[in-house]
């Protein structure tokens, strides 16, 4: 009787045992299947968002960059626009044809939709995948009036503003342009919402909402008369700033096989795309045709020394094309181009002895010319032609970058602390970076660069 007692016992033991293994695995399954629908679901959020910023993020940089295009005309703004909904479409055109209306529809987002749901808890309710939607081949609305809750905005960013979005779409770190738009920085906002709230009639619109998956096992749900996210999904922004900053390299003036020069997308047959001019001046000489009037005029020497009234002013250059790199001289090398791109050069104080130096790339119009077999660099002024001396900095359409790209500079940290202090000093009328376009001094070359 012992014995069996025993073995009774035991058998007892072993089936609570199995018992409690199975009450622990369903209690596992159950908060293991939440995590699964809760990873799941901020799976797609997030895939979702960067989709949307990966198409917002060159948008802002190419509406910067096309910032100047027709030089500040009238047509300016209207025509940067209408180039960057059709840069948009073509980012999520899936068969090159943005007037298709195929079937494949690619666009930012998952293409979901929750149908067949009853109660409150939407009990019963089927995921379909595909169906109608209204954004195959989207195009950003142009906003012309520059409205604060627009996709495109352009005005000047403010760093020390916080980023918060209102209800209203406009954002505490970013102040709108107003008038002919001038402006320093440019905003592309996307947004993805449950109904539609954001599309504004030639201003904004939004795209699918990004549904929750897994949230449809869950207890998630909204509160009365709030949305839903098991039935309306989630919303979510992505936005983008860029702006100029002085630009850090530039490169030649780009030819075609046949040694033609290369145009820009004005619709000036005679713009051509801009590139190092060959020569360049002292910082000295450059802060004095800062704040002259007019244009000047600088003989050229043998040995590529540029001179005026006896007084050396600049030098044609061994071509080095980025901030920092020594400011060699050459043989001169006459060029055709009207406008292009001539360093800034200072000496800069090196471990072993001062280096003349490139500091500053600006944006020059001159003419090389023979004057009685003597050449001479004629009518050279800075920045924009005679009937735009209110706009100061050029935001270069082409050939310049606002990055090294991965140059060995070869300088010492001391050396190019130096150099990019002289950089802020030559290119701010402060010293100190602003994303306002007064605050650039005159010729100033920026280059295109995302803000934040």
């Amino acid at each position: 009787m012992k014995l069996l007692r025993v073995q009774a016992s035991a058998s007892r033991a072993s089936s609570d045992e199995r018992g409690g293994v199975l009450v622990g695995f369903a209690m596992f399954s159950f908060v293991g299947l939440g995590f699964l629908a809760l990873a799941s679901d901020c799976a797609v959020w997030w895939s979702t968002q960067q989709e949307m910023q990966y198409a917002v993020d060159p948008l802002a940089v190419e509406g910067s960059r096309l910032r100047d295009h027709e030089e500040y005309q009238p047509i300016s703004n209207a025509l940067r626009r209408q180039l960057i909904s059709e840069f948009f479409r073509q980012i999520f055109d899936d068969d090159f044809d943005p007037e298709s209306g195929d079937a494949l529809r690619l666009s930012p987002g998952p293409h979901l939709r929750v149908e067949g749901g009853t109660g409150p808890m939407n009990t019963g309710a089927v995921v379909e995948i595909g169906g109608p939607n209204p954004c195959d081949d989207p195009a950003l609305p142009h906003n012309p009036a520059n409205d604060p809750r627009g996709n495109q905005r352009s005005g000047t960013y403010l760093p020390e503003q916080r980023y918060a979005p209102t209800a209203a779409g406009s954002t505490p770190d970013f102040a709108p342009a107003t008038g002919i738009e001038a402006f320093q920085s440019l905003c592309y906002e996307l947004r993805s919402n449950r109904d539609g709230a954001d599309d504004i009639a030639d201003v904004a619109s939004s795209l699918p909402t990004v549904p929750w998956l897994f949230a449809l096992g869950t207890l998630l749900r909204g509160e009365a008369g709030q949305p839903n996210p098991r039935v309306d999904g989630t919303r979510i922004r992505a936005s983008a700033v860029a702006g100029g900053v002085p630009a850090l390299r530039v490169g030649k003036p780009p030819r075609t096989p046949q040694g033609l020069p290369v145009r820009d997308e004005s619709s000036n047959a005679n713009n051509h795309m801009q590139g190092d001019l060959g020569f360049g001046i002292d910082a000295q000489y450059y802060l004095q045709l800062v704040g002259a009037s007019g244009s000047a005029q600088l003989s050229v020497g043998p040995d590529g020394t540029l001179s005026q009234g006896g007084v050396a002013r600049g030098a044609f250059l061994q071509h080095a094309g980025h901030v920092g790199a020594t400011a060699a001289s050459a043989a001169p090398t006459p060029f055709t181009e009207r406008r292009g791109y001539i360093p800034v050069y200072d000496s800069i104080a090196g471990s072993a002895a001062p280096t003349r130096r490139i500091v500053l790339w600006i944006f020059v119009e001159c003419e090389y010319a023979a004057n009685g077999g003597a050449p001479q660099i004629r009518a050279l002024r800075l920045g924009f032609p005679t009937n735009h001396d209110t706009v100061h900095a050029w935001v270069a359409p082409h050939n310049a970058s606002a990055n090294f790209g991965g140059l060995e500079l070869g300088l010492s940290k001391p050396e190019l602390d130096a150099v990019m202090r002289r950089n802020h000093e030559l290119a701010y009328v402060a010293g100190a970076r602003t994303y306002d376009r007064v605050g650039v001094r005159k010729g100033v070359l920026l280059a295109t660069a995302l803000l934040r």
